[in-house]
């Protein structure tokens, strides 16, 4: 899916895995989206939490009917605050391209979503790319990275851009070699970390500041943490039918999504109505 960015939408659009299924009943999809849900996620019973696996059939539903599918993203997070700021320093620093013309910030734009906007972003020497840049915002919070999911954390996701050749097109050792011949960056690293500037430090650092990157008290936030006067009442029964048309099915959780694969199209073949598929749109295919 493209140029779905926006901090609004706070999900990581599932890639295609195989065929779409087959279109069903606006009811069918309801139930199995609540069996869905409670097999996947598990359910609080009485202050404990229960496998799902493990519930008779009967339950399942009543079990999805006690936890709200989406959850309000957290207001803070423990984070170290000299790896934040080190690691914002260095999300911001051209040296970690080859040719000292890219930063992280060229394809993630704070201003913008925490993206470019563009259909295919752009590498150094305008090298396009095969696939756009996703949201940084609330990235800390998926379980894992990049559209198809191949990174496990965010200090693995740091490896692709830095060194793909559509991309930052540099290596570790020339990146370590630059920062290390930057006088401003040795101190700050030796405060931070032992072993001074390092790869897996800088990696670290950058990824300390991408989690900080969270969208936290939307109203919606508030409205899952209570306040029932915080959406109007046209938001509350689209939220309704959302959970009741099976739409939480893919998207659930702190994210709205990004915590599970899925194909990209239930009710139809999204990649055949656009027409033209890629490589990049197979995803984990």
């Amino acid at each position: 899916m493209k140029n779905q960015n926006s901090v609004l939408t706070r999900w990581l659009p599932a890639r295609r895995l195989a065929s779409p299924a087959t279109a069903c009943s606006v009811g069918k999809l309801a139930s199995v989206a609540l069996a869905a849900a409670a097999l996947n996620f598990g359910f609080q019973f009485h202050g404990r939490a229960v496998d799902a696996g493990s519930m008779p059939a009967t339950n399942l539903l009543a079990a999805a009917r006690t936890r709200e599918p989406i959850r309000p993203i957290p207001q803070t997070l423990p984070l170290d605050g000299r790896k934040v700021s080190l690691g914002k320093k260095l999300f911001n620093e051209k040296l970690l391209s080859h040719d000292n013309s890219l930063s992280c910030a060229s394809c993630h734009d704070l201003n913008m979503g925490g993206a470019d906007g563009k259909t295919h972003s752009l590498g150094i020497n305008q090298a396009e790319g095969p696939i756009n840049s996703p949201t940084v915002f609330n990235s800390g919070l998926h379980f894992k990275q990049f559209w198809d999911g191949r990174a496990n954390t965010l200090e693995d996701q740091v490896d692709g851009p830095t060194q793909a050749d559509k991309e930052m097109g540099s290596t570790w050792p020339e990146i370590q070699t630059k920062l290390q011949t930057a006088a401003e960056y040795a101190g700050i690293f030796k405060e931070i970390y032992p072993d001074g500037i390092q790869c897996k430090n800088v990696k670290n650092a950058i990824a300390e500041f991408e989690r900080s990157l969270i969208t936290p008290n939307s109203r919606f936030d508030k409205f899952l943490r209570g306040d029932a006067t915080a959406i109007t009442e046209d938001a509350k029964e689209g939220y309704r039918k959302f959970k009741t048309y099976g739409c939480i099915t893919c998207h659930q959780g702190m994210d709205v999504g990004g915590n599970m694969f899925q194909p990209l199209g239930i009710m139809g073949d999204y990649f055949a109505d656009r027409g033209n598929p890629t490589k990049a749109d197979l995803g984990r295919f």
